[in-house]
Formats: structure tokens, C-alpha cells, sequence
């Protein structure tokens, strides 16, 4: 999952700005981390064999890291999702003309400038 983070890097500039989905795809991969780092000390809390230390410190980092960290890295994905795939008016723009494509019909896709008069739907072909 950190990957998908590291991959998303991309500038300030555009980092910073909610609305790509780049933002959205970096915050999604940190919170998925988090969430299975969380699950593996929660295995050592439960489930571990060892000494009691192992058993509190697990129990620490969940309550007082993981917790936090986990509200802010979900804060954070539920506003970068909601600002680029939450609006209907971000998805029906013309600069982001593809984001509905599969859902959409002949007739809306043709309203953002592609032509199906040759009854060629899918542009197979075409060139």
C-alpha cells in the first residue's frame, strides 16, 4: 500500500490541490498502511506469545499512534475523495470528460465532443 502512495507523488502544487485524483490515490494508500499496521500490532496485543512488555507497548501504540493517525489519515481521504469524485459537477466537466465515460450514454458522451456518426461507438478502427 505504500507504493500506491509513493507512486501518487507528484508537486506541491498539485499535491496540495484536493481536487486531483493524485491527492486522493496518496491518502488512500497511506490510510490502507496504516490500517494494516494496525491490524498486525493488534495481533501482537491479542494473539502474541511472549513477554507482557510486548503485550502493553502493542497496546500503547494503538491507543495512543495508531488512533490518531489513523482519524487524521482518514480525514484526509474521505476530503481529497469527496472534493475529486464526490461532486456531480467535477465528473460531467469537459476537462475531466472520461471520468464517466462507462456510465454514460451515447448522446452525453457526444455533448463533450466526440462523434459516433459513423457508428463506430467505441473508435475501433478508426484512425
Amino acid at each position: 500500500f505504500l507504493g500506491l502512495s509513493i507512486m501518487h507523488i507528484e508537486s506541491v502544487d498539485v499535491m496540495s490541490d484536493s481536487t486531483n485524483t493524485s491527492t486522493f490515490n496518496f491518502c488512500l494508500g497511506l490510510l490502507l498502511e496504516n490500517l494494516m499496521q494496525g491490524i498486525l500490532y493488534l495481533e501482537l496485543w491479542l494473539k502474541g506469545e511472549g513477554e507482557m512488555a510486548m503485550h502493553i507497548e502493542a497496546r500503547v501504540w494503538l491507543t495512543r499512534n495508531w488512533i490518531p493517525t489513523t482519524l487524521f489519515y482518514s480525514a484526509a481521504t474521505c476530503v481529497a475523495g469527496v472534493s475529486s469524485y464526490g461532486t456531480s459537477s467535477n465528473t460531467s466537466s469537459i476537462e475531466n470528460k472520461h471520468a464517466r465515460f462507462l456510465a454514460a450514454t451515447a448522446v452525453e458522451v457526444s455533448s463533450y465532443g466526440e462523434n459516433f456518426s459513423d457508428g463506430n461507438k467505441w473508435g475501433v478502427g478508426s484512425g
